[in-house]
């Protein structure tokens, strides 16, 4: 589907009454209430549309990732997990943060049973987590070799159900 953009243009309206400050066109002498289609309106009407096709119910970010939710319930995270500490702890031939990292998703899930994947970056090696609730989640990262604190990222995609 091809998006057509609609920018404001100046539209006559006769008559008209102002209602908070916004004019209303007036059909028959009389106000019939509900929304001028102007290019906002029309834009926001387009951009829904699309979304109920492609069946995106909400998209969002905040400072702890992006979301999509879906009308069938269907919500996918994406976001990254900020490793600032020393990977020195030894377990077996590799190394690991001393603590689990904990991570706030961006917004929660239905339960706790949503799929999980980690990405390492850069010099963590691997990744993987020990908890993981509806809201948050807390992993290791893993290197091959012993590495000081620095700032390291582990990006995620986590996907559930919001209903």
């Amino acid at each position: 589907m091809q998006k057509i953009i609609f920018e404001d243009t100046v539209v006559v309206k006769e008559p008209y009454i102002t209602i908070d400050g916004i004019e209303h066109e007036l059909q028959d002498g009389e106000y019939q209430g509900g929304t001028d289609l102007n290019a906002q309106t029309f834009n926001t009407m387009q951009t829904n549309i699309e979304n109920a096709i492609n069946g995106v119910v909400e998209t969002g970010s905040n400072a702890n990732g992006r979301w999509t939710k879906f009308v069938d319930g269907t919500l996918i995270q994406q976001g990254q997990v900020s490793v600032t500490s020393a990977i020195g702890t030894a377990m077996g031939g590799v190394y690991r943060t001393a603590d689990a990292v904990p991570k706030n998703l961006a917004v929660t899930f239905y339960d706790d049973t949503y799929s999980l994947i980690l990405t390492p970056k850069a010099a963590i090696n691997s990744a993987y987590y020990v908890e993981k609730n509806a809201g948050n989640f807390t992993c290791y990262a893993i290197a091959y070799t012993s590495l000081s604190a620095a700032n390291r990222y582990i990006d995620y995609v986590a996907i559930g159900r919001w209903k």
